[in-house]
């Protein structure tokens, strides 16, 4: 754990919630969020430690200057200060009408990425522009509907130039120093995409988008979407079965780990379009489950290329089995986090992940779209999921239940070693039963020459949507 960036982050948020810079819903989270991150700090801290004299007047600066034994006086502090002062404030402020609203929103995905009609899907984006992305005000919940509401749809029209708003202003992973071109950006705009039609692997998939002000002018923050699996099953968008393109294979049991072969053959390319984005950019990575491990992937191509403003917010999954240097492990402590639910496979679907902060939780909301079965109900989307459990708990005012943990190490634990174990020696076995689930397209193994569809470079998108 790197104690002195979890201190700033802490101190910061206690000083934000003291001034009244939450309102609402909002304070609720921010402080189940404060309440968390101080019980991580137990893994450091002794009850012997003497707890400092906070100033709250000059607390960043305290904070900063502080030496390594003041440093874990001033975490007994912050943490005595949340778990004895926010203790008594209201668990939740449910929002009805939003509650309402989810299970409708997950449908109309499902009918979206069921549909190869164009505008069928961009009326969807429009719902989501209106009802959905106003509400998300913190980066973890904006970055989940980007990579579980959005990522999975495709839309395809070169005529178009396809913005979202950029609502969050709270923000858990991305430095402090990036927060005045965070909160210049107004809108992300769709700028360019790259998807892999063949190859021994096909179907890394990713979205590039650009922050924008209020006058159509670039601010420097760059986010990059990696979609993740598209099986034969009911998550899949109708484009890629008309383009034989799925991407249950990508997850077969492939010794360098989730995505190394498909993201091997596709780096140069990728490496193509992220020389369009300026050293000195923020970039953030983001995906969900397949798409999360190729996220990380982008991150280390990035580091390799000299971003040093680079993060990585990654949904259910992320694990790789690629080693890793050591300025990548320093630099992914305080620029990589990762959300996971417990009891999902996918994240132990690699040797291990990178360090960073990892926030686990429970199956709260079930949100899935799948078949309805007369002997055991609804059954679960093996893909999907739909557990999309803090984006839920914002929208509904309902914190799930979650903890936060903090490494400087990859992490790697038993079960993630015990998967990796089953990928190096027993192959045929593993990779039987997870394309059993995933469903890969017969069509994909025919395809060993790479092919690749992007954004038309002859474009000239005519209108806003």
């Amino acid at each position: 754990m790197n104690t002195r960036h979890v201190v700033q982050q802490l101190s910061e948020g206690i000083v934000a919630l003291r001034q009244g810079g939450w309102s609402g819903t909002e304070t609720i989270f921010a402080r189940t969020l404060l309440l968390q991150r101080a019980k991580a700090l137990e893994s450091i801290l002794s009850t012997v430690v003497t707890p400092a004299e906070l100033d709250w007047n000059h607390l960043p600066k305290q904070v900063a200057e502080a030496s390594k034994e003041e440093l874990l006086e001033i975490a007994a502090a912050l943490r005595d200060e949340c778990l004895h002062g926010l203790g008594d404030m209201p668990l939740c402020r449910l929002n009805e009408g939003q509650l309402a609203f989810y299970p409708r929103l997950l449908r109309e995905y499902d009918e979206a990425r069921k549909s190869p009609s164009q505008i069928k899907k961009l009326n969807y984006v429009k719902l989501l522009r209106k009802s959905v992305l106003p509400h998300l005000w913190d980066d973890l919940s904006y970055f989940q509907a980007m990579s579980m509401l959005l990522s999975y749809l495709h839309v395809e029209v070169d005529d178009l130039t396809l913005r979202i708003p950029f609502t969050p202003h709270t923000f858990s992973v991305i430095g402090q120093q990036h927060r005045s071109v965070l909160v210049n950006t107004k809108e992300l705009e769709l700028c360019d995409w790259l998807l892999q039609t063949g190859g021994r692997h096909s179907g890394v998939k990713l979205k590039f988008w650009k922050g924008i002000d209020g006058s159509g002018r670039d601010t420097g923050v760059y986010v990059v979407d990696a979609m993740g699996t598209n099986s034969m099953g009911p998550n899949r968008d109708s484009i890629y079965g008309k383009l034989g393109v799925v991407t249950g294979s990508l997850a077969d049991a492939d010794p360098g780990g989730i995505a190394a072969w498909a993201y091997g053959e596709m780096e140069p390319i990728v490496r193509r379009k992220l020389a369009g984005i300026p050293k000195e950019a923020l970039v953030v990575n983001i995906g969900h489950s397949l798409g999360a491990s190729v996220a990380v992937r982008t991150y280390l191509t990035q580091q390799e290329m000299g971003y040093e403003n680079a993060y990585v917010i990654g949904y259910n999954g992320g694990a790789i089995s690629d080693p890793v240097s050591d300025e990548i492990l320093q630099h992914a402590i305080e620029h990589v986090v990762f959300v996971h639910n417990r009891r999902d496979w996918v994240q132990y679907g690699g040797k291990h992940l990178l360090p960073g902060a990892l926030y686990e939780y429970e199956f709260t909301y079930d949100g899935t779209i799948g078949p309805w079965n007369v002997l055991w109900g609804k059954s679960r989307d093996p893909i999907f999921h739909g557990d999309m459990q803090h984006l839920a708990g914002v929208l509904v005012g309902a914190p799930a239940k979650f903890t936060i943990s903090d490494s400087a190490n990859l992490r790697t634990g038993a079960l993630r070693s015990f998967n990796h174990m089953l990928t190096q020696w027993c192959p045929g076995v593993w990779g039987g039963l997870i394309t059993g689930v995933l469903k890969p397209d017969p069509e994909e193994y025919a395809r060993k020459a790479l092919s690749y569809r992007t954004r038309s470079q002859f474009a000239k998108p005519s209108k806003i949507w």
